[in-house]
Formats: C-alpha cells, sequence, structure tokens
C-alpha cells in the first residue's frame, strides 16, 4: 500500500512539472486566424514531422492542448487530394464539443479557400486530457 501511495505521489509530481522546450503551438499551426492555409494548396504539407508526439510537447495557453491535425482536401484546380499535416491549439470546451468544432473548420476551409473542396480534418488530441484523468481516478482508487 505505501509503494501505491509514493508512486502515485511521484505521478503528480511529474505531471505538475511542466517542461518548457521555448516552442509555441502555433510555430506548427496549419492555417491562419482567417481559416486560410498557410501552405501551398497545390503540395503536401508536414509541420508535424513525428505526429502527436511533435505536438504534445508544445507550449499552449492555460486550459487548453496542443493537438495533432491532419488535413485531407481536393484542390479543384489541380484536381488531385493533398494532406496537410501539423498542430492545433484546442481549449478543453472545444475538446469537449470536438466533433461540432471539427465540422466548423471543415466548412471555415472550404468557404476560405476557392480551390478547396472534400475537406476532411482529424484531429488527435494525445495525452494531456487523458493523462490527467488517469491520474484522477489513480488518485481515488488509492
Amino acid at each position: 500500500m505505501q509503494i501505491k501511495i509514493v508512486l502515485g505521489f511521484l505521478a503528480l509530481i511529474i505531471y505538475a512539472y511542466e517542461y518548457d522546450l521555448g516552442r509555441d503551438c502555433s510555430t506548427k499551426t496549419l492555417f491562419n486566424d482567417d481559416r486560410q492555409l498557410f501552405y501551398s494548396t497545390y503540395a503536401n504539407t508536414k509541420r508535424a514531422y513525428n505526429g502527436i508526439a511533435s505536438c504534445d510537447s508544445l507550449n499552449t495557453a492555460e486550459f487548453s492542448a496542443c493537438c495533432y491535425m491532419k488535413i485531407k482536401f481536393k484542390n479543384t484546380v489541380a484536381d488531385e487530394k493533398f494532406t496537410h499535416r501539423g498542430c492545433i491549439e484546442i481549449t478543453y470546451d472545444q475538446y469537449d464539443q470536438i466533433k461540432e468544432y471539427r465540422n466548423f473548420l471543415e466548412d471555415e476551409l472550404i468557404k476560405n479557400n476557392n480551390n478547396i473542396t472534400k475537406v476532411d480534418i482529424d484531429i488527435d488530441c494525445n495525452s494531456k486530457i487523458i493523462k490527467l484523468t488517469g491520474l484522477i481516478f489513480l488518485a481515488f482508487l488509492l
């Protein structure tokens, strides 16, 4: 029983300690404030080279998480499909309604980028929220 308490306490200390890597989540974002893509709609773009791990380690504002985002779309002018991979900062309120937020982003990208159709966005928020839930559950078990 004492080992469980010590391990639980260490897990809380490790989680509470924030690593400051010096980079902000916005450095790997795919679109600007007007929901227009930063990068060419005529090529694939990869800003998050290690997938979810690339975004999980970046700094965010309080009560938000940096999530991995993959945007697949069809460029009507080039008549080809392209994929952009990067990060997006999501608040906990947006995370609670992730499907609605994803649909909103898809509609905004189509509206604000003239040559884009058939947008499919996948947002994957790794672990920060899941870790917190797991630690709370672990605390209740102790």
